[in-house]
């Protein structure tokens, strides 16, 4: 639609406001007389998603820029009034399109990144069972087709599987689970809990092998990036803390035993450089975060202190850089790994927990006025956003004009949108 068009509808409807910014707005917006399209797809980026359990919100991390440059609110994590924390683990789909992030409630929400005003697209109830004191976070993993995700039930006792075609959940037992890894090639999903380490054949999603007799129980668990090994961590009272190297060659079994030191207290999340030469482990208890040489034997060649109680670790696709969750801190620590020292550490929500890293289509940034997320801005959004502003329509029929989430459209995110449909979003 050409703008001189369409604006001269609109400038009917703002004669009420005569507001000098209002007026400068409505002039630039179509005073020039161009026609407004999709100026190109907004470049692919690097997101950190952060799930942040105390603040009920994701931080959105630009890895390319290390900032924080959008906090997305989540539904209430309070169903029926039990107090229970929020987000607690995300995982991406291999495309990058959706994120899933698993609460305490045992629920999935499902985040579109693609509409980069990132709205909760749905919500997938796993169980009816919980317990509202159970804060041992839930774990969740996706499979490298995209086509089911595995999500564990601390108080059920269960793995969730969801179809995230259909979203239809079935489940199978394993006792207070908590920490999932799928294997690269996704053919077996390991999940840590009390019994060990239980195998999951994900084509049959029936157990295949278990490694139990693992004392302390393993909380978290993680794959090589060649698949052969599983490195799981066994938080316990502080001088039997460890991590199991487990081979994933059938027959399952532990092949090498990683003894922590009074630096490396209450293991948590694990992630691997790309290369799988090292392992990044969160030290919960210690504030630190071990780096482990994955070359057998396998050992921790250094401890790099971050903030306080780390729990969640995810590493950039260049390995150039390791995220690390500080749950009482309220903030990320960005590692650089040729270093091992802290290139920055980054203010997010309250009790970060998880965090996962994928590569989003259209960027990390929501793009103010990008109603259909079809990679820009059109007149026709524009005039939705104007008609939001007037009270005309409801601000929930276009989310990405409410940058600021107050429910209403403002003059400077009509602005922001007329900057996005002439220059492109962010």
């Amino acid at each position: 639609m050409h703008v001189a068009t369409c604006m001269s509808s609109v400038i009917q409807r703002t004669r009420p406001q005569t507001g000098p910014r209002w007026r400068r707005t409505l002039a630039w917006f179509g005073g020039a007389g161009l026609l407004l399209s999709a100026p190109g797809p907004a470049a692919a980026q690097e997101c950190a998603y952060v799930a942040n359990s105390g603040s009920t919100t994701l931080s959105v991390i630009n890895t390319d820029t290390q900032l924080v440059v959008a906090t997305i609110p989540l539904p209430s994590p309070t169903p029926g009034g039990i107090v229970a924390f929020g987000p607690v683990d995300v995982a991406f789909a291999p495309d990058g399109k959706h994120a899933y992030v698993g609460t305490s409630t045992n629920q999935v929400l499902v985040i579109d990144t693609a509409l980069k005003s990132v709205a909760v697209a749905d919500t997938i109830v796993l169980s009816a069972t919980r317990n509202s004191l159970t804060i041992t976070p839930p774990g969740i993993a996706v499979t490298p087709d995209g086509a089911f995700a595995y999500v564990s039930n601390f108080s059920s006792g269960t793995v969730a599987i969801i179809n995230l075609t259909t979203n239809m959940v079935s489940s199978i037992a394993a006792p207070a689970s908590e920490g999932v890894a799928i294997t690269p090639d996704g053919t077996f999903a390991y999940v840590a809990g009390t019994s060990g380490i239980t195998v999951i054949d994900t084509g049959t999603q029936t157990v295949k092998a278990s490694v139990t007799n693992l004392m302390p129980s393993p909380a978290g668990v993680a794959i090589t990036p060649d698949g052969l090994r599983a490195y799981c961590s066994q938080p316990g009272n502080g001088s039997n803390d460890q991590l199991t190297v487990i081979q994933t060659a059938l027959p399952v079994k532990a092949t090498n035993v990683i003894m922590t030191d009074a630096h490396s207290r209450g293991p948590a999340g694990i992630a691997f450089a790309p290369d799988g030469a090292f392992a990044y482990v969160a030290n919960n208890d210690s504030d630190t975060v071990s780096v482990i040489q994955t070359a057998v034997p396998p050992g921790i060649t250094t401890t790099i202190p971050v903030g306080q109680a780390p729990m969640g670790v995810a590493v950039t696709a260049d390995g150039a850089f390791a995220y690390v969750t500080n749950f009482q801190s309220g903030s990320v620590s960005v590692i650089d790994t040729s270093t091992n020292t802290v290139a920055a550490t980054l203010a997010v929500g309250a009790g970060p927990n998880g965090v996962a890293i994928a590569m989003v289509t259209n960027g990390c940034l929501p793009c103010v006025g990008e109603c259909d997320g079809q990679n820009g801005v059109t007149s026709d959004e524009l005039l939705t956003g104007v008609q939001i502003a007037l009270g005309e329509s409801a601000a929930n029929i276009c989310a990405a004009f409410d940058a600021n989430k107050d429910h209403a459209v403002t003059v400077d995110e009509i602005i922001t949108a007329v900057n996005n449909a002439l220059t492109g979003c962010p």
